[in-house]
């Protein structure tokens, strides 16, 4: 018989989560009694949706345990108010056929690359012509134009449904969004996620003065590249190393029910 409650030591999870920060994330144990757990899990909650951080079965058969904690993750988020539940998978893994399983969709897929410092020498930041700056509500129209433009649609639905906040840096020329980038730190690395079309200016004028302003801050970079930037293959192969492999993108929609 296999158990779903919050973390495995109660004590420690009712401790931890306050001080941590239960409202960004929440954490999941199946277990298999009261002293042996099955699986642990987290889940990180991000505006209106959640998303598994992580997944550690604890054994070697998940064919029944991460059914089950994937069902019970799903409630909870729900219950803490998410519309979905997203995930990464890669597609020919036991977790993605479980997964699947389990009602997620693929709706896109990442890879992650970490750049070469080499690569981006010292590089002038405040180039007029390229100057990568923080958003403000004033750019929200061009950000959703370009979005639209080069987001897929099944990309564009999630979001929707996520509600994502604007991003951390724009490049705009002559007015008009070009570019746009998450930028997600931890530490001594930081995560890039970028968006741009390709045009006249290559990827690598893009981004360069863009890590020309994050070297300095952090000693690796990791750039997260979508299906929305497959353009962008032959670049990183020239300036990036493989840090992962080609992962799926996965979504479970949550029903509203309103009386």
């Amino acid at each position: 018989m296999l158990i779903l409650r919050g973390f495995a030591h109660l004590v420690t999870s009712v401790g931890l989560e306050p001080l941590l920060g239960s409202s960004a994330w929440f954490s999941q144990s199946l277990m298999r009694n009261a002293h042996s757990a099955a699986a642990y899990a987290q889940v990180g909650l991000e505006s209106r949706a959640a998303r598994i951080n992580w997944l550690l079965p604890l054994g070697e058969d998940t064919s029944h345990v991460i059914p089950a904690l994937l069902d019970n993750l799903s409630l909870e988020s729900a219950l803490r108010g998410s519309h979905c539940l997203l995930t990464a998978a890669h597609a020919d893994s036991d977790l993605f056929r479980l997964v699947r399983q389990a009602g997620f969709c693929v709706y896109g897929w990442q890879r992650v690359w970490q750049i070469s410092r080499e690569s981006f020498p010292d590089a002038p930041q405040d180039s007029p012509a390229l100057r990568w700056s923080k958003p403000d509500a004033q750019d929200t129209p061009g950000i959703s134009r370009l979005s639209r433009q080069l987001f897929s649609p099944s990309v564009q639905t999630v979001k929707k449904i996520t509600g994502e906040k604007l991003p951390d840096y724009i490049l705009k020329t002559n007015g008009e969004v070009k570019a746009i980038a998450r930028v997600n730190g931890y530490g001594s690395k930081v995560m890039v996620t970028p968006l741009f079309a390709p045009g006249p200016l290559g990827a690598i004028q893009i981004l360069q003065p863009l890590f020309a302003r994050l070297f300095p801050l952090y000693s690796i970079v990791y750039l997260v590249q979508t299906g929305d930037t497959a353009a962008l293959d032959e670049t990183l192969s020239e300036i990036a190393d493989p840090a992962s492999e080609r992962e799926d993108l996965l979504v479970k929609h949550f029903t509203s029910m309103q009386k």
